[in-house]
């Protein structure tokens, strides 16, 4: 292998903008709708999955109320996303989307969205 360091020519500005958005959300501190809409698909993919990774225990449920009433997540159409709030919904132990997520679940034929 030539001696080549690759690891400063990654860029990881998509990855950090749904890893700032998270942290905020942890912090209590979130921006308005306009950065999580400017996420791609898979950038919120990886913002549930930093919420989950910092705040393992999940989010208090005043600040999962105020992102459904930002973001309006109940009615996202992508399952990557959808998965991504139902996981931290349910780590986060919001009995609320209980009867969500078991509709999500019967209505999904992937097994890695049915685990």
């Amino acid at each position: 292998m030539p001696p080549i360091d690759l690891l400063p020519q990654f860029n990881d500005s998509l990855a950090l903008s749904a890893k700032n958005l998270a942290s905020s959300w942890i912090n209590g501190t979130p921006n308005d709708t306009k950065e999580f809409d400017d996420l791609a698909s898979n950038q919120k993919e990886y913002f549930f999955n930093q919420l989950i990774e910092q705040s393992p225990s999940g989010l208090p449920h005043e600040s999962l109320r105020k992102m459904e009433e930002l973001y309006k997540l109940t009615n996202v159409k992508n399952a990557e996303v959808k998965m991504g709030w139902l996981t931290l919904c349910l780590k986060s132990k919001d009995q609320s989307c209980f009867e969500q997520a078991a509709k999500f679940v019967s209505k999904q034929g992937r097994m890695k969205f049915v685990r």
